[in-house]
């Protein structure tokens, strides 16, 4: 969990990118982005308290989807360059396989 932590701070602004840009293309309506964004706040909490049951609730794969989406759009409109998409993807996929290796151990 201390590299989820320490991950996290950078994970959630690629997933609130990810809902911005979900928000913005109409692909999600406001109300779901409240509620993804109340998910960014439990995974927060969660982390912080070391409570794995609680990270175990947040809605993970769905943040994970966005941010990954907010990471495509911003490179496809060459907001980020090559590399840089492929240094915050890798970072998604090392947090997600945390994830799943924490929720597995329950």
């Amino acid at each position: 969990m201390p590299a989820m932590q320490i991950a996290w701070t950078n994970v959630a602004k690629d997933c609130e990118r990810g809902i911005q840009f979900a928000l913005d293309a109409s692909d999600i309506t406001v109300a779901e982005a409240a509620g993804l964004r109340s998910e960014i706040i439990a995974m927060d909490s969660a982390l912080a308290a070391r409570d794995i049951l609680k990270v175990a609730d947040v809605n993970w794969h769905r943040l994970n989807q966005l941010a990954r989406s907010g990471i495509e759009h911003r490179y496809s409109n060459d907001l980020i360059g090559y590399q840089v998409k492929q240094i915050l993807q890798k970072r998604l996929t090392k947090f997600h396989e945390a994830y799943i290796a924490l929720v597995k151990s329950l």
